[in-house]
Parts: structure tokens; C-alpha cells; sequence
């Protein structure tokens, strides 16, 4: 149901960002990771510079096994909003993880 609540509402307006974000965390939530990326993918073509759908990205990526793409996403929610503690966290979770201490800060 809130699939199609956020699909109906990015055909009212294309260029909603939260829409696709928000379409994406409950596909995530579902499991449909593929379509997930996708909707945040398409969030940041119409907002490239939005902190919470890189971060969002970061995390299906994560779940999805593809660790070195989701800390790519996790760094650039952080470039665009320094102080996205999640982002931070996970990523240095994920960087412990894979044992990357190279870029640890």
C-alpha cells in the first residue's frame, strides 16, 4: 500500500525526491533491493546533493553485499551533510569490516 501511495504521488510531481526516497526504504523493507537502488538512483538524479538518499543508498548497497559501493555512498551522504552521524558510523563499520584502515578518521 504505501508503494503505490509513493508511486501515485510521484506521478502528481516527477521531481520529488523524498518520493523516490521514501518509495525506496519501504521497497528496501520488502527486500526488493534492485528496485530500492533504483528509486534512490532516481532521487539523486533529481537531487544529487541529498545527504539522507546517498546514506539510504549506502545501506541497500550494504544489504545487498556490494560493501566497498555502500561506503562510496555512506562518504558522499557525509560530503554532502558532514554531520550524518549514521553515515559515519556505518561506514566505519563497514570499513572495520572489510578491514580497510586506510581512510579511518
Amino acid at each position: 500500500a504505501a508503494i503505490d501511495s509513493y508511486k501515485q504521488a510521484i506521478k502528481i510531481k516527477p521531481d520529488h525526491a523524498e518520493a523516490y526516497i521514501n518509495m525506496g526504504n519501504a521497497l528496501k523493507y520488502k527486500g526488493n533491493l534492485d528496485l530500492a537502488i533504483a528509486s534512490y538512483k532516481q532521487a539523486l538524479n533529481i537531487q544529487p546533493n541529498h545527504a539522507d538518499a546517498h546514506y539510504s543508498m549506502g545501506n541497500a548497497l550494504k544489504d545487498k553485499g556490494s560493501l566497498d559501493l555502500a561506503i562510496g555512498s555512506y562518504n558522499k551522504s557525509i560530503n554532502c551533510k558532514p554531520d550524518h552521524q549514521l553515515a559515519r558510523v556505518n561506514k566505519l563499520y563497514l570499513q572495520a569490516r572489510i578491514c580497510d584502515w586506510t581512510a579511518i578518521e
